[in-house]
């Protein structure tokens, strides 16, 4: 892009790998973003300025942030036509991601169950 920011942003011709590009880096931008807003609080000054309530809200974003890197690095993987196996390892880790969350959210709702209905 010989030093033209711009131009990773816009896709005036290319046909669909051009827009799939321009698309991966709107991603990634929209990533580092809310990235940079994640950072900005975590910490217990923004936690006792926010509650928790509304703190866990804005920590919700982080989900946003996976999709968006995941396509992010899906669209990569077809720009720059990667051969199957590094395909393979990256839907492989998104996998493995994918059922540690869903475990753990299992867990905590089991747990959740488990107390209230306790005496």
């Amino acid at each position: 892009m010989h030093g033209e920011l711009l131009r990773y942003f816009s896709a005036t011709s290319g046909g669909v790998g051009a827009r799939i590009f321009v698309a991966a880096n709107f991603l990634g931008l929209i990533a580092v973003i809310l990235l940079i807003v994640l950072v900005s609080i975590s910490n217990d000054v923004a936690l006792r300025r926010f509650g928790a309530a509304k703190w866990k809200a804005v920590q919700r974003v982080t989900y946003i942030v996976i999709v968006a890197v995941v396509l992010h690095g899906a669209m990569y993987q077809i720009i720059e036509k990667r051969r199957w196996p590094l395909a393979l390892i990256f839907s492989l880790l998104i996998v493995s991601a994918a059922a540690m969350q869903w475990a753990g959210a299992r867990a905590r709702k089991i747990r959740r169950e488990l107390t209230s209905s306790r005496p």
